[in-house]
């Protein structure tokens, strides 16, 4: 068993079993529990296909109705037995997930638990992502859990995130409550307060997304001179190497992205002696990373937050994320569309909620572009030294 604090050690939880789904190349563990909790084992699983959908809407029933309880007692396994990348491998052996469920159980004051687990996107920052329930299946918090250097940066980062940004006042926005963060055996952890009412965000931005940004503007905007700004030092330093290092599932684009950043070197020098507006961003504000209850986002997953980023990011990002990851449309199809316009008006809806100008929208749409194709903002925080960054507010 890992070990790295006698208290916990003295903790003894039995094997935990699991049904993974989808069944050939599981991403969601939903663990043998009420059908409350296996229900909401499901918002750990955001998938971007219109198959991938159906699959969840029908794991959902299946667990509304009890049909995958009773299923995944014929089918369940111990979590040891599910078989993934190295990143995340070792926070699936069983001694070291009981060593996390008793400091949890600690830390919350509350046991036993149940806990559900997202096995993450495959790469470098992957990380679990878990929702944690009591007996009566009520909620008692989201968690995050990494192994990668990476992953462990992106935690960190997202720790000091939140203790920044709830001291901020935003009226249209409910930010999650950091309830723990440790370390166990090789694994990272954070717990935060899990944000699972009101209604999905829809793919279309409203007033209360916008009201939110505006908030979000106004309590962290300054103007400063862009070339001091760290997102666009670390763009500077990924186009200075001698190939471009576009994230996967972009390579198909290269031709156009390399145009983009012809044309965005070219512009560039101009643009960054000038005085922008920067604010704080969320990074990766985006439908699936936010709920509407009362009027409010509940607003959750900080650990792309910019503390200082060209006004405007979180908007365009939004737009943009939605055309590519759920309208399926190519950067070149999004960039075509936003020099005909298809975007100004809420732009202009932005600006005319928050007070601020953003002084070149081409220049920010190109920047938000490249930050997709290039995985710009992992990179940024991945590298940074978060202890000694700013933020801005």
């Amino acid at each position: 068993m890992y070990e790295d604090n006698p208290a916990a050690s003295s903790c003894i939880v039995p094997p935990d079993a699991f049904i993974g789904l989808p069944p050939s190349d599981p991403r969601l563990l939903v663990p043998l529990a009420s059908s409350r909790i296996q229900c909401l084992s499901f918002r750990l699983y955001s998938p971007g296909s219109p198959l991938g959908k159906l699959f969840k809407w029908c794991g959902w029933l299946a667990a509304r109705t009890g049909l995958l309880n009773f299923a995944g007692r014929l089918r369940f396994a111990p979590i040891d037995s599910f078989q993934t990348t190295n990143n995340i491998q070792p926070i699936l052996d069983n001694a070291l997930f009981g060593e996390l469920k008793c400091k949890w159980v600690r830390m919350l004051g509350k046991g036993p638990v149940a806990v559900a687990l997202s096995l993450g996107t495959p790469d470098n920052c992957r990380k679990i992502a878990a929702l944690v329930f009591d007996r009566e299946a009520t909620p008692l918090a989201f968690a995050k859990v990494g192994c990668t250097p990476q992953a462990r940066s992106l935690i960190a980062h997202e720790r000091k995130t939140l203790d920044v940004v709830r001291t901020l006042p935003l009226q249209h926005a409910t930010i999650p409550m950091l309830l723990g963060q440790g370390t166990t055996g090789p694994a990272t952890w954070l717990l935060q307060s899990a944000l699972l009412t009101g209604r999905p965000s829809p793919v279309v931005l409203q007033k209360v997304h916008i009201d939110f940004l505006a908030d979000f503007a106004q309590a962290t905007t300054r103007v400063v001179s862009f070339h001091t700004n760290g997102i666009w030092k670390q763009l500077q330093r990924i186009l200075k190497k001698p190939v471009l290092p576009i994230k996967s599932g972009f390579e198909v684009e290269k031709p156009f992205i390399s145009e983009l950043v012809r044309r965005f070197q070219a512009s560039g020098t101009e643009e960054t002696t000038k005085s922008w507006p920067v604010s704080a961003a969320h990074g990766d504000f985006a439908p699936w990373n936010m709920r509407l209850a009362e009027g409010k986002i509940a607003l959750f997953d900080w650990e792309y937050f910019l503390p200082e980023a060209p006004v405007g990011w979180d908007l365009l990002y939004f737009l943009f994320r939605v055309d590519n990851l759920i309208k399926r449309k190519a950067l070149e199809q999004i960039w075509s569309e936003f020099h005909s316009g298809a975007y100004r008006n809420m732009l202009d809806k932005w600006e005319k909620a928050t007070g601020f100008q953003v002084p070149d929208r081409q220049f920010l749409a190109t920047f938000v572009l490249l930050s997709f194709a290039l995985d710009l903002v992992p990179r940024w925080v991945c590298g940074q030294r978060i202890d000694e960054d700013s933020t801005g507010t």
